[in-house]
C-alpha cells in the first residue's frame, strides 16, 4: 500500500493506513505516524512491522513523529507496554521521538505522561519532546535529527510534509 506524494528534496509515502485509527508515512528519514483514533494492538502491531522493515530502508535511523489528533483517548497499558518494546528493540534505529498532541486538558497531559512513560523505558535514552503545535516540532527537529543521524531537513521540509500527512494544509 505505498503511494508517494512528490516534495522536493523527496517523496512523501503513505506505506500504511486504517481509516478510522492511523496513517503512517514517511518522508526521507522521518517517521510522520498520524493517530487519528484510538491507538490499538492492531496500529501497534502495524507500526512495529513497518520499523523493522525501515531498517535496511534508513539505515542512518530514523526521527518518529507522532500526530495525535484531538479526541484520542489514553492507550491501555498493554498498547503503552508494546510501544515501549519498540523503541528497546531498535536502540540505534529510531534516533528521536517528537509527539504533537492536540487535545487539551486532563487528556493532553495524561497523554504526554504516557509518551513521556513509554520512552523512558527505552535502554538507550533518546531525544524526545511533546508540543501542542506544529510549529514547535518544526522548529525543535532539525537540529536534533542532523546531530542523530547525519541527515539534514528543514522546519520548511517538516511542516509542510507533516500537514500533507495529516491532511490539514493549513495549521
Amino acid at each position: 500500500m505505498r503511494t508517494s506524494i512528490d516534495t522536493p528534496p523527496g517523496k512523501l509515502t503513505l506505506v500504511a493506513a486504517s481509516e478510522a485509527h492511523y496513517g503512517f508515512w514517511l518522508y526521507r528519514n522521518v517517521a510522520i505516524n498520524h493517530w487519528r483514533g484510538d491507538l490499538t494492538s492492531e496500529g501497534v502491531a502495524k507500526l512495529a512491522e513497518l520499523t523493522s522493515g525501515r531498517l535496511q530502508e534508513c539505515p542512518e535511523g530514523v526521527a518518529s513523529i507522532h500526530w495525535v489528533d484531538a479526541g484520542v483517548s489514553l492507550p491501555s497499558a498493554q498498547v503503552r507496554s508494546r510501544l515501549s518494546e519498540i523503541i528497546a528493540r531498535y536502540p540505534g534505529h529510531i534516533m528521536s521521538v517528537g509527539a504533537v498532541i492536540e487535545s487539551e486538558g486532563f487528556v493532553a497531559s495524561a497523554l504526554r505522561s504516557a509518551l513521556t512513560g513509554i520512552v523512558l523505558l527505552a535502554p538507550k535514552k533518546i531525544p524526545v519532546r511533546v508540543f501542542g503545535k506544529l510549529d514547535a516540532l518544526a522548529s525543535w527537529l532539525p537540529d536534533v535529527h542532523q546531530r542523530t543521524t547525519g541527515v539534514s531537513v528543514t522546519s520548511e521540509e517538516l511542516a509542510t510534509n507533516i500537514r500533507k500527512a495529516i491532511g490539514r494544509p493549513s495549521i
